[in-house]
């Protein structure tokens, strides 16, 4: 009786472990993008590679997981865990002394809001587990080698493929959604907007113009892109932020600004009325001007950070 509650909490300490491993790397997923923003603010990643790079990474979770749930390659699968989670403590120390304790460290996607501090305490609950499990391990015999190996090698071609199905990188020609008719000039009147800490006129030089709503979803991921190119040049960057009205927006508008830490751009409310007469229906709406030519319009799909920095920085 002993021997099977020992054998019984080991069971349950591996798949607890295991789930784990698993759930945290598909709540990554949804959305991808914030992992995708937060390797580039971290300087981990560039933004032309942090979409193939934040799937790998959701893969390798979702492998491990796997691996230990079905106990295969099982003492190689914890010695991985356990140095991926020594590795991602690290990297929470680094975020903290690079942004302090506030933000969210994306380490369970939108599943869950964690702050680092209590990311590394998961952390280490985990690594007390897995010590567990390595102190505690028996050898494998529910299959034989042959099988063990077709099975592990099917998990893991599986389990790397899952973030690429679930949600595909999009692969983009560059190509904006709108076609602009050269030397076109926009029709709203933006020469004089009047800013909380100035008035600005955004006719005049290169401007990037962010039409967002404090509830969309999309202007929201627009928002940490943009915070990140930013916050990458000093906050110099000519890049001005216009929201469109909310009723609820004492409430609506902070929410917006932590969540993507874009409190970091100028930014003024539009009623519906003047908002609708620059942006376009589809939201988030987003004008690189030069002297109020229309270089180029676009929404979320075709947002491309490296060309919004060329743009501004020529």
């Amino acid at each position: 009786m002993k021997k099977f509650k020992k054998i019984s909490l080991r069971g349950l300490t591996r798949i607890v472990v295991g789930l784990f491993f698993v759930v945290s790397g598909i709540a990554k997923l949804y959305p991808v993008e914030s992992l995708e923003v937060l390797l580039v603010k971290s300087n981990i990643s560039t933004w032309l590679i942090s979409p193939l790079f934040a799937r790998l990474l959701i893969a390798f979770e979702i492998v491990l997981g796997a691996l230990i749930i079905f106990k295969l390659c099982i003492k190689n699968a914890l010695y991985a865990s356990f140095s991926t989670l020594v590795i991602f403590t690290i990297y929470l120390v680094y975020f903290i002394v690079l942004f302090g304790t506030g933000e969210d460290c994306e380490c369970m996607g939108s599943l869950l809001e964690m702050k680092p501090q209590y990311s590394i305490i998961k952390n280490l609950v985990l690594l007390a587990l897995i010590y567990y499990l390595l102190k505690k391990q028996t050898r494998i015999v529910w299959l034989s080698k042959k099988w063990r190996t077709k099975i592990s090698v099917l998990v893991i071609l599986i389990g790397i493929s899952l973030p690429f199905i679930l949600n595909p990188i999009e692969i983009s020609d560059g190509e904006s959604n709108y076609v602009i008719t050269e030397g076109e000039k926009i029709n709203a009147d933006l020469a004089e907007v009047n800013f909380s800490e100035e008035n600005v006129n955004l006719l005049e030089g290169r401007k990037l113009v962010c039409f967002f709503s404090m509830t969309c979803s999309a202007c929201k991921l627009a928002a940490k892109k943009i915070t990140v190119i930013q916050e990458k040049r000093d906050n110099e960057l000519p890049i001005y932020i216009i929201f469109l009205e909310n009723k609820n927006q004492e409430v609506a508008l902070p929410k917006f600004l932590n969540e993507t830490g874009v409190d970091n751009i100028t930014y003024i409310v539009f009623n519906r009325k003047r908002f609708f007469a620059t942006s376009d229906g589809i939201l988030p709406f987003i004008l690189q001007l030069d002297n109020g030519e229309i270089k180029k319009m676009s929404n979320y799909t075709d947002l491309y950070p490296e060309e919004i920095d060329y743009f501004l920085m020529k």
